[in-house]
């Protein structure tokens, strides 16, 4: 059985897309803990994009966060970040895209990154790797654990 928790992003123009990151199972023992780092998840999603999480559904739970628009009108579903990582021990690539993505995160304080990479020492990036590796599993083996590889501002959706 697949586990999963699923974000619903909005942008400016009301529109919609998702991201889904694949975990362990959820159990009595261990729903605190797994709450808490579903909710740093958000925070760090939060962290690199420009519009709003409007939902929130975990394989147990399904919570409408808001059904309001992302106020910024630099939101965009059509931009994304790509986050690729491969799994703890089976080097198994893997992508996700999360949409509306603040593109300010490229800038490094003194030129444009040219490649779109967001850079590992930002702070959103780091919020974003501890919080995401701390609950992600591989989608094909919900026990191994995963590597964040990086981050890449893209366009419309890959698939």
């Amino acid at each position: 059985m697949s586990h999963y928790v699923n974000f619903t992003i909005a942008d400016f123009a009301k529109k919609a897309s998702g991201v889904t990151v694949y975990h362990g199972e959820v159990t009595a023992l261990n729903i605190a803990g797994y709450l808490t780092q579903v909710g740093a998840l958000r925070t760090a999603i939060e962290g690199i994009i420009d519009g709003v999480i409007q939902k929130e559904q975990l394989v147990i739970d399904s919570t409408v966060l808001t059904k309001l628009p992302a106020s910024d009108p630099q939101a965009t579903i059509k931009t994304k970040w790509l986050v690729t990582y491969r799994g703890a021990s089976n080097e198994n690539f893997y992508t996700l895209e999360i949409p509306t993505a603040d593109e300010t995160l490229r800038y490094d304080g003194v030129y444009w990154n040219q490649r779109d990479n967001m850079a590992e020492d930002d702070p959103a990036y780091i919020a974003f790797k501890s919080a995401f590796e701390a609950i992600a599993k591989c989608p094909d083996d919900p026990s191994m654990g995963v590597a964040l590889l990086g981050i890449k501002l893209v366009g419309r959706n890959l698939s």
